[in-house]
């Protein structure tokens, strides 16, 4: 899937299908959100993170892992779930994975109905949270960073009997 559109100085590129763990800058460019808007980055950054079955390890039916730290005084754009392999685990019957902070669970991104044990391999989760602003981003104005937590929440057996299954998180963000 096409992860980022960007123009610069007049020009415009495409990326398409982000490998995992990238971490791409961009330095005086021009990004148009989902929403069609432009925005101005003179610090912008694009991180994949994949992480497979054995992040969720809980002996239970929900576990929260931290999946990447928003930079002190930085704006988020979005966050991103991607679908790279099924998840199995004998008895599942559905796996739900949410991205948020702390006190929100699913304030960053909070797909509608999804289930990683039967959707289509390269479906991509965009639901953005409450937390986002009603111009579409987050802002973290203070000096420390914020960590950004993914919760899965299974039905039928624990967390810690998958035996695959694969996400991408893909986090937009600029960095003041």
């Amino acid at each position: 899937p096409s992860m980022a559109r960007i123009r610069t100085g007049g020009a415009s590129a495409t990326f398409p299908d982000m490998q995992s763990d990238s971490d791409v800058r961009f330095m005086n460019s021009t990004f148009q959100t989902e929403g069609g808007a432009f925005l101005r980055v003179d610090n912008g950054r694009m991180v994949t993170e994949e992480y497979t079955s054995t992040l969720f390890d809980a002996a239970g039916l929900t576990d929260t892992k931290t999946v990447f730290t928003l930079p002190a005084f930085s704006t988020l754009l979005s966050v991103k779930m991607v679908l790279n392999k099924v998840f199995v685990a004998t008895g599942m019957t559905d796996l739900d994975i949410t991205v948020g902070e702390g006190i929100d669970a699913d304030g960053f991104l909070a797909p509608a109905a999804h289930n990683l044990t039967s959707d289509a391999v390269g479906t991509v989760y965009r639901g953005k949270g409450a937390l986002f602003a009603a111009g579409g981003t987050y802002s973290n104005n203070t000096a420390s960073g914020v960590t950004v937590v993914a919760t899965a929440t299974a039905v039928g057996a624990n967390l810690n009997t998958l035996s695959a299954g694969q996400v991408t998180f893909i986090v937009e963000y600029i960095q003041h």
